[in-house]
């Protein structure tokens, strides 16, 4: 499909709203955002890369311990759409604009600090509320529990979503990121 320079930007926007991907140039890279610790943060879609999680319990996946990779990322031939984004899959971001920030996968879950004045009921009458599935309680000093989403974007969105909201202290989503061994 070619676009024309005076129609690019509403082509894009209904490309977008249809759930396609195109790809851009690296000048023009599809960027989104994310808060840390109520700081917001950049990061750049990687479009020829899908991050595919592995499943505890499923068949042929090694047990806890083992020196089997939780993540892989897989390069692709071909822009992913969102849509085409699987159960146990995520687009993959680069931190920040740079080419060399950290790889980072959404492999489902929302990490929320709440009101340390708040009670359990509290928190789980705010999830009910909210349609929200409370996960676990983290076991660190401090409101910390785990919000349940599928992975991919709907993760990203719905940390996005609860930290504009006001209500708590900060959310962000459950991050896969890169690390290297030194």
């Amino acid at each position: 499909m070619k676009l024309f320079h005076t129609s690019s930007l509403v082509m894009l926007r209904a490309l977008a709203g249809l759930g396609m991907c195109l790809t851009l140039s690296s000048a023009h890279a599809e960027t989104a955002t994310y808060f840390d610790g109520g700081n917001e943060r950049t990061m750049t879609l990687e479009p020829h890369l899908l991050a595919q999680f592995r499943t505890v319990g499923a068949p042929g996946t090694r047990v806890a311990g083992s020196s089997g990779p939780f993540v892989s990322i897989v390069a692709t031939t071909q822009a992913i759409a969102q849509s085409a984004v699987g159960a146990t899959s995520s687009a993959v971001y680069r931190e920040g604009n740079s080419p060399a920030g950290r790889l980072m996968a959404l492999p489902g879950g929302v990490v929320v600090n709440f009101k340390s004045e708040w009670t359990a009921a509290q928190i789980q009458a705010w999830a009910l509320e909210g349609g929200f599935t409370l996960g676990q309680r983290m076991n660190i000093l401090g409101n910390w529990y785990v919000i349940k989403t599928a992975p991919g974007n709907v993760s990203l969105d719905t940390a996005n979503a609860i930290q504009r909201s006001g209500a708590v202290v900060s959310a962000t989503p459950n991050w896969w990121i890169q690390t290297a061994t030194r």
